[in-house]
Formats: structure tokens, C-alpha cells, sequence
């Protein structure tokens, strides 16, 4: 469901990666120039660890200490109200928050069920990996 959710954020990069117009052009190019020093250096593993280790912390943050603590605000609720949270945490990036939002399904709701944070950390670090080396396949 994640990835599905990632589809309109790889379409939107092809876009921009494509597009004849001026005004995305420079912002690609300033992109290219300012980190492309940066990733140039980085191998495709590390590149793919970065994803991992950046879906690590995200729910380490929300499953592992935000969830167990919103029980008593929100009662049995409480999965409901930290994937809401967690899609707001992505306004950033709103083409995501549909994904985000089916995403407490596979994360929030079975971290909270078996009181685990690994359940939505092997989720989300799975689906960082593949959407990373999807957009690198497409990039590179």
C-alpha cells in the first residue's frame, strides 16, 4: 500500500526530470548543482541504507514512542489518531498523505496489536529501499 502511495511522487519526478519549462528546469538544475556534488560520492547501497535508516527514525519516533503514550488521550483509538498524525507529519509532501493515511493499516495497527515498533519499521524501511532503488533505476 506504501509504494502505491509513492506512485504520484515517482510520476511527479519523472515530470520534472522531463519538462521542457524554464521555470522547473532551473529548480531541477539548482537541485543537480547544489546536491549532486553530495550523491555523486554515494554509493547506491548508501544511498538505499539513507532511505532505510530515514523510515527507522520516523517510526521509531511515531510507533515507538508517540503510540504507546497516545492510548490515554486517544483510547482504543489511538492507532487512528498516530496515522493521522503521521500523514500530517508529511504535508511536505501531500502527493504521499493517501499512502501515508492507508499506511496506518500496515504500521500503526499492528505495531499497536502485537506492541511491537519492528512491525512498522520492516514495513516502512521496506518500502523506503524499494522506492528508493525505483527512483534510481529511473534517475540513473
Amino acid at each position: 500500500m506504501g509504494a502505491a502511495g509513492a506512485l504520484p511522487m515517482v510520476g511527479l519526478l519523472l515530470w520534472c526530470l522531463r519538462t521542457t519549462r524554464g521555470s522547473m528546469r532551473r529548480l531541477v538544475a539548482l537541485v543537480e548543482e547544489r546536491l549532486g556534488p553530495y550523491l555523486a560520492s554515494s554509493s547506491v547501497g548508501g544511498i538505499v541504507l539513507l532511505a532505510a535508516l530515514a523510515g527507522l527514525g520516523e517510526e521509531l519516533l511515531f510507533r515507538g514512542l508517540l503510540l504507546p503514550r497516545m492510548n490515554g488521550a486517544f483510547g482504543r483509538g489511538d492507532w487512528v489518531a498516530n496515522g493521522l498524525l503521521f500523514a500530517g507529519y508529511h504535508l511536505h509532501v501531500p502527493w504521499a498523505i493517501p499512502g501515508t493515511l492507508l499506511e496506518m493499516f500496515t504500521t500503526a495497527y499492528p505495531t499497536k496489536r502485537y506492541r511491537s515498533a519492528w512491525i512498522g519499521i520492516a514495513v516502512h524501511s521496506a518500502q523506503s529501499v524499494f522506492l528508493g532503488i525505483l527512483i534510481l533505476t529511473l534517475v540513473v
